[in-house]
């Protein structure tokens, strides 16, 4: 029995099950909603790929942009 005021904790495989579009992460089988990223954060991120993407030009390995799944944020 689950005493009151206990959170339920949710797997993975039911967190993708309930997942839509609103912006969401599992945290230790929590469900936590996430507000947007601020515009700073955005430029922060288009930097680092920049700089990445720089670093990597004329090494062997190659750059590959991959889309994460819509329902998983980093």
């Amino acid at each position: 029995m689950s005493q009151s005021g206990e959170q339920r904790r949710y797997t993975l495989g039911e967190f993708f099950s309930l997942a839509g579009d609103e912006r969401m992460e599992l945290y230790e089988g929590t469900i936590v909603l996430m507000s947007p990223a601020p515009y700073e954060h955005e430029g922060v991120v288009a930097n680092l790929i920049a700089e990445f993407r720089m670093a990597l030009k004329g090494n062997s390995l190659s750059c590959v942009r991959q889309q994460p799944p819509s329902r998983l944020f980093v």
